[in-house]
């Protein structure tokens, strides 16, 4: 099968995303580590590094799942494209690369997005990264299939004359919280692709957090055909 990568952390994986070791079908979550800035070049560089380990190359879709595997023991720098499946002469890799090709073409037609680095790209020089992208209009389709309660509009709270006079009172004494950090009340209900134009901020990135994201696309990994056979599903057996 594909072989194992040991430990592997996100620094060496080149995303502090979620990811899964197909060699050994472990899910990682992230570990955000920091860097000290010492001046305004090196607070520069370590933006650019930031943005380089969450999104596609050109800059513009974030990475929302990654997945990895080792290339094979015969490959060599020379080589400038993965081997076909089919070349493989050990038979156990041979339909262990058939099945996650197979795999991945069923999660393309689902909607996600790809991008492989090449295991020559890799900072430990064998392991091919396939970053994972799920457009947003995947993200609604899946949000619905799960049933994920979303926003639908601002509750408007009614106040007493008493609570009124109380706000004015005191007001003036309360620390100031800036609009972008304060938590709007909203009523959450079932999201329903049909009536997207009546949720909040639906047709925004902004409409799932990260995690949200990275769950999504982990239940498309999970339901996702790596054979013919209805019955081969999910990444867990990869």
């Amino acid at each position: 099968p594909m072989a194992s990568t040991g430990q592997i952390d996100f620094e060496r994986c080149g995303s502090n995303k979620p990811y899964v070791d197909m060699s050994k079908g472990v899910y990682r979550s992230s570990d955000d580590r920091g860097v000290v800035n010492v001046n305004e070049e090196s607070q520069l560089e370590e933006r650019r590094a930031k943005e380089s380990t969450v999104l596609f190359e050109d800059g513009e879709r974030t990475i929302d799942f990654v997945l990895c595997y080792e290339k094979l023991s015969n490959e060599t720098k020379e080589d400038e494209n993965e081997p076909d499946p089919n070349s493989i002469e050990d038979d156990k890799k041979r339909e262990q690369a058939k099945k996650r090709n197979w795999f991945l073409k069923q999660c393309e037609k689902k909607g996600l997005e790809m991008e492989k680095q090449h295991w020559k790209d890799s900072p430990e020089k064998k392991t091919y990264y396939i970053k994972i992208h799920a457009p947003h209009d995947t993200l609604l389709r899946y949000a619905e299939e799960l049933s994920y309660r979303m926003p639908i509009e601002t509750v408007v709270k009614s106040r007493s004359k008493t609570h009124m006079y109380l706000e004015q009172l005191i007001g003036p004494y309360l620390p100031h919280v800036p609009s972008n950090l304060k938590i709007n009340d909203y009523l959450t209900v079932p999201f329903k692709y049909s009536l997207k134009d009546h949720f909040v901020d639906a047709d925004k990135p902004k409409f799932f957090t990260t995690a949200q994201r990275s769950a999504l696309t982990w239940h498309i990994l999970q339901n996702t055909q790596y054979e013919e056979d209805d019955k081969s599903i999910g990444i867990g057996p990869l």
